[in-house]
């Protein structure tokens, strides 16, 4: 039923999840397992418990074909939390310092050397392993933005000539008299308050007196506003992926089953029997990766009806256009139809924004129900 681009996502306990994962890695080879999500199910253990408390399930991804299969990207949680921000009215926008280095210092020798701050006259370099982000040449012109010039200068460090600050007389010593030094921290001051600082910049120190810290580089929001790279891959500073086959989600990530309970007795109120419901979040991480914005999304255990309240959510949210299919059957053995009193209820109400807790701003969008009667073969 995949197309030839579609992805299976299942929800699974540990009880289960080796003898599942053998048996779709049989199924779909194991070239085509995507991911396995492990995401934190409660926040802490539960005192019944007398062996290993249960915190986590899990969550096999599957591709029918990996080639053709595209993950997408998780919401900035970042910009959300407000880690980008415009200290220096810069005109690109929100940014958020990041490091001015990259690994590959022992393979980049040539970008490994001394720089001298302009606030403080001393020497700063790369940590042991890492280099400089750009090659020396773009380097100096990013820090004789400050109004500076330096010039190169062996300090018999056994790296490279240092970029220290033109006329100094001896940049080890950081001799605040030095003419060169006074000229160059007068002028970084004044760059420094005329705001939209440049792009490489040095970072204020626990005293908190501007541009005594390491120098810093600004990475715009503007630049990463479509999305991180979702968890499962590693992204170094350079931006180079790296594949992994296993990820967690704590929490703040997934959301935690009383998370799904709660947002549950908030649409249709209390006494469902449903102690245990996957948080949206969780749905909606899955579903903002894997299925693209005119995607259809099939839940053949609906259960609540958390895939069909996720849809509807990043509909809303982002204009997308997804649909859903959700196969409930409730348990008519026990005289429990809650496909329609529990599932197609929670869609209408999401919809409409008739919440149990009161009215909600409505989700628009809309649903069909439809019965499907089997009935026993005869012979």
């Amino acid at each position: 039923m995949l197309k030839p681009g579609g992805i299976l996502a299942i929800c699974i306990d540990h009880r289960e999840l080796f003898r599942l994962g053998q048996m779709l890695d049989e199924m779909f080879k194991p070239q085509n397992r995507l991911a396995v999500i492990n995401w934190q199910k409660i926040m802490s253990p539960k005192s019944h418990d007398t062996g290993v408390s249960t915190a986590t399930e899990y969550v096999l991804v599957y591709a029918k074909d990996e080639e053709q299969a595209k993950t997408g990207r998780l919401a900035h949680s970042e910009a959300a939390s407000g880690s980008y921000q415009n200290r220096d009215d810069d005109p690109l926008g929100p940014w958020s310092p990041s490091d001015s280095t990259l690994m590959g210092g022992p393979t980049h020798p040539a970008q490994v050397y001394g720089i001298q701050n302009p606030f403080t006259g001393k020497i700063h370099y790369p940590q042991e392993g890492r280099c400089w982000r750009n090659e020396r040449p773009k380097m100096k012109a990013a820090v004789e933005e400050w109004g500076v010039k330096y010039e190169d200068r062996d300090l018999d460090d056994g790296l490279h000539p240092a970029l220290v600050i033109k006329g100094v007389k001896d940049p080890l010593a950081a001799d605040a008299k030095d003419p060169a030094l006074k000229s160059a921290v007068s002028k970084a001051t004044k760059r420094r308050k005329a705001g939209n600082w440049p792009r490489y910049f040095w970072r204020d120190d626990q005293r908190r007196q501007p541009g005594h810290g390491e120098l810093r580089y600004k990475t715009y929001f503007f630049e990463v506003q479509e999305g991180v790279v979702p968890t499962t891959f590693w992204a170094s500073d350079d931006f180079e992926l790296l594949r992994i086959d296993t990820v967690s989600w704590p929490h703040p990530v997934s959301g935690t089953t009383d998370v799904g309970v709660k947002e549950l007795n908030a649409v249709v109120g209390r006494g469902h029997r449903f102690d245990t419901v996957k948080p949206m979040a969780l749905f909606q991480n899955i579903i903002t990766l894997w299925s693209p914005p005119g995607g259809l999304v099939l839940d053949p255990f609906a259960g609540s009806g958390t895939t069909g309240q996720a849809v509807l959510a990043l509909n809303a949210a982002t204009g997308s256009e997804r649909r859903f299919v959700l196969v409930e059957q409730g348990r008519p053995s026990r005289g429990d139809p809650y496909a329609s009193s529990l599932t197609a209820n929670r869609l209408r109400r999401v919809v409409t924004g008739e919440w149990a807790s009161g009215e909600v701003e409505p989700l628009g969008g809309g649903f069909s129900v439809v019965t499907a009667v089997l009935t026993p073969r005869r012979g």
